[in-house]
């Protein structure tokens, strides 16, 4: 057995193998923001609001100027304002 000084590093993929992989690191930041949009809708839709806030946090923060920005907006004060009226004595019932 080497020694630990002795180990090699695994050094990333090099050759086609690594090409293959570059579309999927080489998305635009619109791309990332519509995928982050879409898991969110899907956190809200099997009931993980607080998730779903998270990404779509993320996608504002990171990405305020894109389409799926302006959605995330949309969606996360829908959210909020759910989450206000749930909170209000006017929606507890007794």
């Amino acid at each position: 057995m080497p020694l630990r000084s002795q180990r090699t590093r695994e050094l990333p993929p090099t050759g086609p193998s690594a090409r293959s992989l570059a579309p999927i690191y080489a998305r635009s930041n619109d791309q990332v923001a519509k995928l982050y949009l879409e898991i969110a809708q899907l956190f809200v839709a099997y009931g993980k609001p607080h998730i779903a806030r998270r990404r779509l946090k993320f996608v504002i923060d990171q990405c305020g100027d894109s389409a799926a920005a302006v959605e995330s907006r949309t969606l996360l004060e829908s959210l909020d304002a759910e989450k206000s009226a749930a909170g209000s004595p006017s929606a507890v019932t007794r």
